[in-house]
């Protein structure tokens, strides 16, 4: 949402290198990470087409304090900070050419574009050496320098809409001008604190949601914001630590002295951030507050990194990827720098927009996170390949398989892919072995990128055109009847495609040198928070009060006095929260009867007695007949339904959200041996069979049996099947492992 209100652009003409065109603001932390400002360039048609935007010389942005106090003793003493001037020597300042400009990303035309100065690397990113404290005033200027003889550049300007900045302009001397303001933005290192309520070695404190505004009278938001952090450093954490401190109010007169005294004092919260080291100071004499931590893992200054890369297939479109990177490549924040896939084509660069490391598993082939059937199939259709083969290394490119694959299935480590391979594949898979000699596993990291520069503006769109005209119209443009130069200078996006230098296709393939070069880059996503206070008890009110469940079975049919009535009105009830542990010393939870708390567990027992007749491949829905309530208290088989701790009963969906366990067990086993046969005569049975399967993910029990005995008197003489039904509401953790026949053997000899 970039609104220039209409004012006009403020112009930095060729040869000229007096003018600065500046914006005062109040700083509100110690640090500024960069500041970006919306810059273009003015067309010049005069000149060939790929020269239109050219422009000459450096610009400098600098950033100044505001002086204090007047050189001159006769000079007029501003009644506001703001107003006074500069000072002569700059806090920070940095230049660019076309060209360095163009490397970080920008090429400048005639719609105006938000360019980013970054500054995170300087002094000023840092509060300790900034020279900048929390409402200093502050000036950001920008200037040509060198021989800048071609080449108008601009920064829009907008309606003054902030009290405490201004634009302000250099032409030998300093003039302000206060209706208007440069499209600015400040980025800093630093946290907002929500509203809420602590408690500091007992004192409560408390950041109201909303406040009073001392100009109008009107309530609103609190804003508690800019809080600086302690260290700016890469990947420092800094610790939020929230104080009860005594603040004083109320004047009123001394009575004997007659001076003004406070009258009331009350504790408010105060927030500051420290490092570990100070964190460690305050532990040593208190018990600090801690409501979060954040850190800045922006790059500062990283060195550049040339590396070999010398496995055919990793660049391909958009990715450049690193078998087992080395510590340099794991330890710095590659986000915002260039690759180089080849420094023997060195303008081929791409920014480097994302990082992903991975941790690859030998024998996982097809890279789904298991080891299964399925790799051993897939390490079967790679039989003979080698990454030293070059008929491998063309079926890689070609697409037929990926390297990564190759290398997943190399379980033996000797670079072919054979029927040892498959072999130990087989093995793992049966539980045979539980390794590989190559190892458990490799690491591989890809660098997605985009092409170096580009508008991320809104100027252009992902619908695949280009909106010619700026930040407003419907000047729909289709890229592709653009020339190369007016896609450049339009800012569209292209997709990468690495491999299109030939050196990643040519077979064989001799390897090559990559770089990667850090680029200055500071955006605000990687600054890191997480809120994670030591939360407190607390009591809670729900207008809803608990349904008192029943654990008595329900009957089908009854009777019911019409005139017994009990008016029901619903009180509410009050619940308490309890962060943590919950110590408890001799005693325990009890409930208001005296009966101790019932913990989250029942256990429903069923009993199958079975009966002569043979029964083959029959399916019983457990869950259904005698776990599950229809709606009734009652079961599908008419049975009462099992009951949970609290004495609700089991619902339908309860089976697929991990709250019932089922055991199968024989409990007694009566064969029938009497084996008579009118033809054969008598003979004893010594085939009879009992089978039972229990799918636990639906419930349903299957039965192959025949030539059991049932005793019509002695019940110690049926064969009886009994199932255990474990109830716990709250889920269950473990999953259920089934063992194969090949897999137990494979784990018996190992």
């Amino acid at each position: 949402n970039i609104n220039v209100t209409g004012q006009a652009a403020r112009e930095l003409l060729a040869n000229d290198v007096t003018t600065q065109v500046g914006q005062k603001f109040q700083a509100t932390t110690d640090n500024i990470q960069k500041i970006t400002l919306l810059l273009g360039i003015r067309r010049d048609d005069s000149v060939a087409l790929e020269d239109v935007y050219d422009w000459t010389g450096d610009i400098i942005v600098s950033i100044y304090p505001l002086q204090t106090t007047v050189a001159c003793p006769t000079a007029i003493i501003p009644s506001l900070a703001i107003d006074f001037e500069p000072e002569s020597t700059p806090l920070a300042q940095i230049s660019f050419s076309q060209a360095t400009l163009e490397d970080a990303g920008y090429i400048l035309n005639e719609v105006a574009q938000p360019v980013d100065f970054v500054f995170n690397s300087t002094k000023l990113g840092a509060g300790a050496t900034s020279g900048i404290t929390a409402d200093d005033y502050l000036a950001v200027t920008v200037k040509r320098s060198g021989a800048s003889t071609s080449g108008t550049i601009f920064a829009e300007t907008a309606t003054d809409r902030l009290s405490d900045s201004r634009l302000t302009i250099f032409s030998g001397v300093w003039v302000d001008v206060p209706e208007n303001d440069l499209w600015f933005q400040v980025w800093t290192d630093a946290a907002k604190v929500a509203d809420g309520r602590g408690y500091d070695e007992g004192n409560g404190i408390q950041y109201d949601k909303t406040t009073t505004d001392p100009e109008t009278g009107a309530t609103i938001d609190n804003q508690i914001v800019d809080k600086s952090f302690a260290d700016t450093g890469e990947n420092i954490l800094n610790i939020g630590v929230l104080q009860a401190i005594t603040e004083e109010s109320i004047t009123v007169q001394d009575e004997r002295t007659g001076n003004n005294i406070n009258s009331r004092q009350q504790f408010v919260p105060s927030f500051s951030f420290v490092d570990l080291a100070g964190l460690t100071t305050l532990q040593q004499t208190a018990n600090p507050l801690i409501i979060g931590c954040a850190q800045d893992t922006n790059s500062k200054q990283n060195a550049l990194l040339t590396k070999e890369q010398d496995i055919v297939g990793l660049a391909s479109g958009d990715q450049f990827c690193i078998v087992n990177p080395d510590p340099d490549l794991l330890s710095l924040n590659l986000i915002g720098s260039k690759l180089i896939p080849s420094i023997s084509c060195a303008e081929d660069e791409f920014r480097i927009f994302k990082v992903d490391l991975c941790v690859d598993g030998y024998g996982d082939v097809n890279g789904d996170g298991y080891i299964d059937a399925q790799d051993i199939a897939a390490a079967s259709a790679l039989l003979g390949e080698s990454l030293e083969l070059t008929t491998t290394q063309q079926k890689i490119i070609d697409g037929y398989f990926s390297t990564l694959s190759l290398l997943r299935a190399d379980v033996d480590g000797d670079g072919y892919i054979t029927a040892n391979d498959v072999s130990l594949i087989t093995q793992f898979v049966n539980r045979s072995i539980n390794s590989f000699p190559a190892g458990s596993s490799f690491t591989h990291m890809c660098l997605t990128v985009q092409q170096s520069t580009g508008r991320f503006d809104g100027y252009y769109d992902c619908d695949g055109y280009v909106r010619l005209d700026g930040y407003s119209g419907l000047n729909i443009v289709d890229p592709n009847d653009l020339d190369p130069l007016e896609l450049l200078y339009d800012g569209y996006l292209i997709d990468p495609m690495i491999q299109g230098n030939s050196i990643f296709t040519t077979v064989p393939f001799v390897g090559v040198t990559y770089q990667i070069r850090h680029s200055p880059f500071w955006q605000p996503h990687f600054v890191a928070l997480s809120s994670d206070a030591r939360i407190v008890p607390a009591a809670f009110q729900d207008d809803a009060s608990i349904v008192q469940q029943s654990c008595a079975s329900p009957l089908s049919f009854e009777c019911e006095d019409q005139n017994d009535i009990t008016p029901v009105c619903d009180p509410g009830r009050n619940d308490f929260y309890v962060p943590d542990n919950l110590i408890i010393d001799k005693g325990t939870m009890v409930r208001p009867d005296g009966t101790p708390v019932k913990v989250d567990f029942e256990m429903g027992i069923i009993i199958l007695q079975l009966p002569e007749d043979p029964l083959e491949e029959v399916a019983l829905n457990l869950f259904d007949k005698f776990v599950a309530d229809r709606g009734d208290g009652l079961t599908r088989g008419g049975f009462p339904a099992m009951r949970y701790f609290d004495c609700s009963t089991v619902q339908d969906a309860d089976l697929s959200l991990n709250r019932v366990r089922f055991d199968v067990s024989i409990q007694a086993f009566v064969p029938n041996l009497d084996g008579y046969d009118p033809t054969d005569g008598y003979g004893i049975i010594i085939d009879d069979i009992i089978g039972v399967h229990l799918d636990q993910i639906t419930g349903i029990l299957k039965l192959s049996i025949k030539d059991l005995f049932e005793d019509q008197v002695f019940k110690t003489l049926v064969t009886k099947i009994q199932i255990i039904v474990f109830l716990k509401k709250a889920g269950w953790n473990n999953q259920t492992i089934t063992v194969e026949s090949q897999e137990l053997a494979g784990l018996l000899s190992t």
